[in-house]
């Protein structure tokens, strides 16, 4: 009788081992797949990442056909870097000639709007950029 209850109690346990072996690997799973970035891919640039929500993605897009008098739907925008207040990309605005385009600089206003602080092809200002509290890491390339 009691080789039976030791067989029972053996089988239990690797039946429990089993249950949370599934149970670890269905989370770690799941924590792995779980990605909210609206951007195909999640690249840093000197520590900072490119990804940005959708809301944040279309404010920028907004802010830069306000500013370029082009419309929304021929322009298409990438991000290089964003820390949430402060975010770099480049901008390619399409018309029936070809395109064209450049970066952009923007910062984030307090109520959620983007601003777009310096857009275009030439020199990236070094005193423009830190006065608007870009971090040295974003501009790398300023003059």
């Amino acid at each position: 009788m009691n080789k039976v209850i030791e067989k029972i109690v053996v089988q239990i346990k690797s039946q429990w081992i089993l249950v949370v072996g599934i149970i670890l690997a269905i989370t770690l799973i799941l924590l792995l797949t779980n990605n909210k970035s609206t951007t195909p891919t999640d690249n840093s640039i000197n520590g900072i990442s490119n990804a940005m929500i959708a809301e944040d993605l279309t404010a920028v897009k907004t802010a830069l056909a306000t500013k370029s008098k082009w419309a929304i739907d021929k322009m298409e925008i990438n991000v290089l870097q964003n820390t949430g207040d402060h975010a770099r990309g480049g901008v390619t605005f399409i018309d029936s000639k070809g395109s064209a385009g450049g970066y952009w600089f923007a910062v984030k206003n307090t109520d959620g709007t983007w601003r777009i602080v310096l857009d275009g092809n030439g020199q990236i200002s070094c005193a423009k950029m830190r006065q608007e509290g870009f971090p040295e890491a974003m501009i790398p390339d300023c003059a």
